[in-house]
């Protein structure tokens, strides 16, 4: 897809060989997709992929194509690292002002050079001096994490920083219990004595 009109399947949908997502926390959420050549005309540069991941529907913006005769291969990043490709205009505050973390993100996301198609909030309380510079949205907000703590979340085009994520379900895993097995590899090949 290239807008974001979401009220049809799109395209086309696409029954993928692989479709891996990885998601660390306040560094990287992508996907790596492996899919049959003839859907190569529908995977292309910059275009969206709605992906059924771990925590509902999410866009992700497909980049690094390859083909190798086989099929066709990919990574595509939640769009919500598009943030990257939007800028503040001036810096943050003077040198002693103290903002919370609301309070800052709002600051970036209402002085950016050209409008953006994020929302934004936080739950994270305190407040502090945020250094921002000329920098990316992103930059931004991972500025704002470095100052209050907190977690980078993205849900579809909103972001948020959270105190906390996830939820204890009070579930231990055990072995013999709800753990089937577990691998466990050793690499002694740089190890020398």
């Amino acid at each position: 897809l290239t807008t974001n009109d979401f009220s049809t399947n799109g395209d086309k949908v696409i029954q993928p060989l692989k479709c891996l997502e990885t998601k660390q926390d306040n560094e990287d959420w992508y996907v790596e997709l492996d899919a049959d050549l003839s859907y190569q005309p529908f995977l292309l540069q910059d275009y969206l992929l709605i992906v059924p991941a771990k925590q509902g529907d999410q866009p992700f913006r497909i980049k690094n194509i390859s083909v190798d005769g086989q099929k066709v291969s990919l990574k595509a990043r939640h769009v919500g690292y598009d943030l990257e490709n939007y800028f503040t205009g001036l810096p943050f505050g003077e040198s002693n002002d103290t903002f919370t973390s609301l309070m800052a993100m709002r600051w970036v996301t209402t002085n950016c050079r050209t409008s953006i198609p994020f929302t934004s909030g936080s739950d994270v309380s305190g407040t502090g001096k945020v250094p921002f510079k000329e920098t990316s949205v992103l930059g931004a907000f991972n500025e704002n994490i470095e100052t209050y703590g907190g977690h980078l979340v993205f849900d579809w085009w909103d972001v948020q920083i959270k105190t906390t994520i996830g939820s204890d379900n009070q579930v231990t895993i055990e072995y013999g219990k709800n753990l089937q097995g577990a691998k466990i590899a050793e690499d002694w090949s740089s190890v020398c004595t």
